[in-house]
């Protein structure tokens, strides 16, 4: 089956509550390849509110998710590489949206690896479930190199392997008579308009930030002078495109998406680096 837009926890927020959630990724890059990540994790107020009415939640202005990804987040830290260490956390308020944002810090580029679905993993309980690839945005994860010079080079991978579909020999079920006819290209489930505006606030999104002036960039888009779009998928846009059942059904690979030209969704094809050319800013 092909790796899709495995998006299970966050779609089952969206249905259940008003609202969504988003996912933001910093990496600021110093210039000798050490810096620190920066995790987002968001829910809209109102989501937050509804939340009630499902869990017992004995604060009521933070929601229970959120309360247990704060808790959580430090035991992701062993995932991320070597020489990553948690800094802490702070709550965020902001916009109508609530959640926290988790720091650490790495000492090299080059040992760092970020698991695409590591906010899931941070939300899990201890012991709950198995430690497998089931919240990735389309690639497994993202890894950094890094060459240090007068002139610095950080090529940044999305990385992740296309899984065929399965084919099985000799299909008993076939060979009874019974044909196995090509899924549909869309769902009813999808259809409904309000399903739609519940996902227009889903953001999943990841940048690099480097401590320098940046001399040469092959990012798809820049955010800032110094700052590259690594990985976004703005759901206020992609509800808005023709392919967007196809997208969440996880009909399409990363490469067809942006083969495509889906709105909303920014990135490069997997194994493709973003690279960054830099060097310390002139006085």
């Amino acid at each position: 089956m092909r790796r899709s837009l495995s998006l299970l926890s966050v779609l089952l927020l969206c249905l259940l509550c008003s609202g969504c959630v988003q996912v933001a990724t910093l990496i600021e890059l110093n210039l000798d390849g050490s810096g620190k990540v920066l995790i987002r994790y968001l829910v809209s107020k109102e989501a937050s509110k509804m939340s009630k009415m499902f869990a017992k939640n004995k604060d009521p202005e933070f929601p229970k998710k959120m309360k247990e990804f704060e808790e959580a987040i430090p035991s992701v830290t062993p995932k991320m590489g070597e020489g990553v260490s948690f800094v802490g956390s702070q709550r965020f308020d902001q916009a109508g949206w609530v959640g926290v944002v988790a720091e650490f810090k790495f000492e090299d580029a080059n040992k760092l690896v970020l698991p695409a679905d590591l906010a899931e993993k941070a939300g899990k309980k201890k012991g709950e479930g198995k430690d497998e690839q089931s919240g990735d945005i389309l690639y497994d994860s993202v890894r950094f190199s890094f060459t240090d010079g007068d002139i610095k080079t950080l090529s940044v991978f999305l990385e992740g392997k296309e899984k065929d579909d399965v084919v099985i020999e000799n299909d008993p079920f076939a060979e009874a008579g019974l044909e196995l006819r090509k899924a549909p290209a869309t769902s009813v489930f999808f259809k409904p308009e309000g399903f739609k505006d519940a996902l227009r606030g889903a953001r999943f999104t990841t940048l690099v930030t480097v401590k320098g002036e940046v001399v040469e960039s092959d990012a798809v888009v820049m955010a800032t002078d110094n700052s590259a779009v690594i990985f976004d998928a703005n759901f206020s846009e992609i509800v808005g495109d023709p392919s967007f059942e196809s997208v969440i059904m996880g009909q399409l690979s990363l490469e067809q998406i942006l083969k495509k030209g889906v709105s909303g969704f920014v990135a490069k094809p997997i194994s493709e680096p973003v690279t960054i050319k830099f060097r310390a800013a002139k006085e």
